[in-house]
């Protein structure tokens, strides 16, 4: 039987980014659910899983390994970049294809929501689900 959760970020002040409620078999699932179905859609989100500069990105984040963060730039830092993402996406490998493709031509339309919600589901530090009964209520 599903509990219900309130699922919320640890990042950012609940008057920004409410609390969620998400009915759920555990606290992970409310938590991946939220992330597909609300975080997912996110604006902010999606402008950080399109942004190319290193700095502050997705793919800064996924390529934490690089020596110092710059703005995408030629198929010299794309070939750099590749085994990155190939890591990132091994277990969807068609949408790590997809990306790459997104990155060498930077057309947006390219990345579909397979691919955010894919990215969402594996950004779960920072979110925190409470069932509803261990609320304290007054």
């Amino acid at each position: 039987m599903a509990n219900e959760y309130f699922v919320a970020s640890l990042d950012e002040p609940i008057t920004e980014r409410r609390p969620v409620r998400v009915f759920a078999l555990s606290s992970e699932e409310a938590i991946q659910r939220y992330l597909a179905e609300v975080y997912a859609l996110d604006g902010g989100f999606r402008s950080w899983v399109l942004a190319t500069d290193l700095a502050y990105s997705f793919l800064g984040h996924v390529c934490k390994g690089l020596k110092t963060p710059q703005r995408l730039k030629g198929s010299v830092c794309l070939a750099e970049l590749k085994s990155f993402i190939e890591k990132y996406f091994r277990s969807a490998p068609a949408l790590g294809a997809l990306y790459r493709k997104y990155l060498e031509t930077g057309d947006p339309s390219i990345v579909n929501e397979d691919i955010f919600v894919f990215i969402a589901r594996n950004q779960t530090e920072g979110f925190l689900a409470i069932r509803s009964d261990e609320i304290q209520s007054l």
